[in-house]
């Protein structure tokens, strides 16, 4: 019917225009009142009004989220500990949902693991805002609580205090369940297990790889993540009831009562949603004769969904569960090879908007997997659950783990294209021209809109610097207009806490990828300091590395030697005199010019060269001796300072900045670090020489575009307010 989809696009349009941007929400709701002037007026008005009050509720709710207050019920699968320490989401006594995190000893550690009823954390600790991002393409974690959970706070205890507490009701009884269910899977041989837990329960724990593997090949959606599961178990379950002579209706009945109980066992993203709430539509609408089509449906459940949670389409899941679901639905059907073509191609827009890449053999491994994971793995695994002792479960396992290497050889093949990020505008550009070219078979426009886009990411005609937020480290690119060069110098590191999602990987990794760039000719390591090479191996083992420059004194590190081994990176060793020559990039080595065999930061490896219209000078962690008897002999002209060892008062010495007067020096430092970088007395040096200096502890990101006439500054964060300042 003509007014489900015009009412569809009218809650969707009314929200945009509160929520942003003002202009689509303008456009949808002109197209809703086009599409639904021929039909019924009071659907789209009360879709209208549906939308703006859930969108002005959101708005609100967003510049002022509630704070979290009194203690805190988690469920027992919604609290981990590892190595003493305890990570939860749960919801706080006046009904804010909350996540963090706190210390917890060896016996609480123990009854945690075993625990079978929701529990209270009656001192959760003091609350703050989940942190957003503070680089130019890292992965915005406090939209995404905030677009799923409606979280916006944060917990940390310094030890959580814990008293387990009754179950009640039926919410309380699912979430038990749930948990019997991860229990009885971990039972399982190990790669059964990990795959039952990943393909039934939306559980990914083995570090990230798996996902990161799936992501590669562009089946992720394979997973739980995405719902296609659900569909699978209804349409085993029609099969079995069947062939049991059991009648439709009973089945139906079952349905209802499964189905909506899958919201609490499996994760509720915008998948299983989309899933759940489509096939239960369906149901319902058959039982009461519904004049509807399986589009219509998808129209409704779509605008529940933005009705209970607006920002649906802000996150990756929203937006790909959505898309695919409607091009399933509304295009004509076509053989298996060439659907899985078309999904491929539909997905490609968002795909390239959010992970900057995809591999062009996409298509394939859908076309060569999808059956496999519906017909035969799925079924697999919910018998191993089901008889977990079979003598045929470890043959499973052992399947599974050939498989599984199988994968993760396709991953590696050729094929794989860093594309960079797309933007907003050109996303849903290309998605409109991609899925107009799959409604109407004709694939030319979108061949050419593919190489517009590319063209518009990649094409860099200036100059950049590019100094990473890495927290207290640092780490700064280089780049030469169209890709000429890129060079790296420093990474950041895990000297200061260890993790499994460093800077170098969400932020470096991630930003190297949005601007398009497949390899660095080097990875400048001025010296062995955790904070400067400590995540080398992330980056070699993350994107192809030409070499590897270094004192020769620093070249024996085992960090540095373990980056160079696993990246197979050539290395280049540099003292004072020596010139690093990539494209028309030319950086002098200005120190050391002697090894120091008492201290790593007289070591650094100093950098000077021209850039755009500006002379450069990256002097690393070298401290007031070097500047004083190796770089003032010299009498460099810098316009741009990267200041020395975070802006520690045994580096930038007075006489050194006085001679050499910087327009601007910029500063790594991380916020709020044990070291109270940048001290007092280095502050005071360029306050009395009239310097400018810019922080990444307050501005984020810090990035310089330049010609050989101009060059401007640009910071994520305004180093004011901490706001997002920053664009592209």
């Amino acid at each position: 019917m003509s007014w489900v989809f015009a009412a569809m696009l009218m809650v969707l349009g009314t929200q945009l225009l509160l929520l942003g941007p003002w202009w689509l929400g303008g456009a949808l709701v002109i197209l809703a009142v086009l599409k639904g002037q021929r039909s019924r007026k009071l659907p789209l008005v009360v879709a209208a009004i549906l939308g703006l009050t859930t969108a002005g509720y959101e708005l609100q709710a967003t510049r002022q989220p509630p704070v979290p207050q009194g203690a805190v019920r988690v469920q027992p699968t919604a609290i981990k500990v590892k190595n003493g320490f305890a990570t939860y989401t749960g919801t706080a006594a006046n009904g804010v949902p909350v996540t963090g995190g706190g210390t917890v000893d060896a016996q609480t550690a123990h009854v945690l693991a075993a625990l079978t009823s929701p529990v209270m954390l009656d001192a959760p600790g003091s609350y703050a805002r989940i942190a957003g991002p503070t680089n130019l393409a890292e992965f915005d974690y406090a939209a995404f609580a905030w677009a799923q959970y409606h979280q916006a706070y944060r917990a940390t205890a310094k030890q959580l205090v814990v008293r387990p507490v009754a179950k009640r009701g039926l919410v309380d009884a699912l979430y038990n369940l749930r948990r019997w269910l991860i229990w009885r899977m971990d039972t399982l041989p190990a790669h059964v297990a990990l795959y039952a837990k990943a393909l039934l329960l939306g559980i990914i724990d083995d570090g990230g790889d798996l996902r990161s593997t799936f992501s590669r090949l562009g089946i992720i959606h394979m997973f739980s993540v995405s719902g296609l599961h659900i569909f699978a178990i209804v349409g085993m379950l029609y099969a079995l009831t069947n062939r049991l002579k059991i009648p439709r209706e009973y089945t139906d009945l079952c349905l209802l009562l499964v189905l909506p109980a899958l919201l609490i066992i499996i994760p509720p993203g915008a998948g299983i949603v989309r899933a759940v709430w489509l096939r239960l539509s369906q149901v319902v609408g058959h039982k009461l004769h519904a004049p509807f089509s399986t589009f219509d449906y998808l129209c409704l459940v779509f605008s529940g969904n933005l009705l209970m949670q607006p920002r649906v389409l802000w996150t990756l899941g929203g937006q790909m569960t959505y898309l695919l679901t409607f091009v399933l639905i509304a295009a004509p059907s076509v053989p298996a090879f060439a659907q899985s073509l078309r999904m491929a191609l539909v997905s490609a827009p968002p795909l390239l908007h959010a992970v900057f890449g995809l591999h062009l053999l996409t298509f394939v491994f859908n076309w060569l997997l999808m059956p496999v994971f519906e017909s035969v793995l799925m079924p697999a695994l919910l018998f191993a659950c089901v008889w977990p002792t079979c003598p045929l479960v470890s043959g499973l396992d052992w399947l599974i783990g050939r498989g599984e290497s199988g994968l993760i050889w396709l991953a590696q093949l050729p094929g794989y294209l860093t594309f960079g990020a797309l933007p907003f505008l050109l996303t849903l550009i290309f998605t409109y021209v991609v899925v107009r070219a799959v409604a109407k078979r004709k694939y030319v426009l979108c061949g050419l809109t593919a190489l517009v886009c590319f063209a518009v990411v990649n094409v860099h005609p200036k100059w950049r610097v590019t100094m990473i937020d890495v927290g207290q480290g640092d780490s700064i690119l280089i780049e030469a207009p169209f890709k000429r060069a890129s060079v790296l110098i420093d990474t950041g590191g895990r000297g200061f806490g260890q993790s499994s999602n460093p800077p170098a990987k969400r932020a470096t990794l991630n930003y190297l990828a949005a601007r398009g760039i497949t390899h660095l000719d080097a990875l400048v390591l001025t010296h062995p300091d955790a904070d400067h090479v400590g995540d080398a191996a992330v980056i070699t083992g993350g994107i192809k590395v030409r070499e590897i420059v270094t004192a020769p004194i620093s070249a024996g590190d085992e960090t540095i030697v373990a980056a160079q081994k696993l990246g197979h990176t050539h290395m280049h060793l540099v003292m004072a005199g020596d010139h690093l020559r990539y494209g028309p990039l030319d950086l002098a080595v200005v120190a050391p010019n002697h090894a120091d065999t008492e201290d790593t930061n007289p070591n650094s490896v100093v950098l000077y060269g021209t850039i755009g219209d500006s002379k450069w000078l990256f002097t690393g962690d070298a401290d007031q001796t070097v500047e004083k008897e190796q770089l003032l002999p010299q009498n460099l002209a810098v316009d741009m300072l990267k200041v020395g060892h975070h802006g520690s008062k045994t580096a930038s010495a007075p006489e050194f900045i006085n001679q050499i007067r910087p327009q601007l020096g910029l500063i790594s430092v991380g916020a709020n670090n044990r070291y109270g970088h940048p001290h007092q007395e280095t502050l005071a040096t360029f306050a009395q020489a009239h310097i400018p200096l810019v922080l990444t502890s307050s501005a984020g990101m810090i990035w310089v575009d330049a010609d050989r006439k101009a060059h401007i500054v640009n910071t994520f964060l305004h180093p004011e307010t901490g706001e997002n300042a920053g664009s592209e």
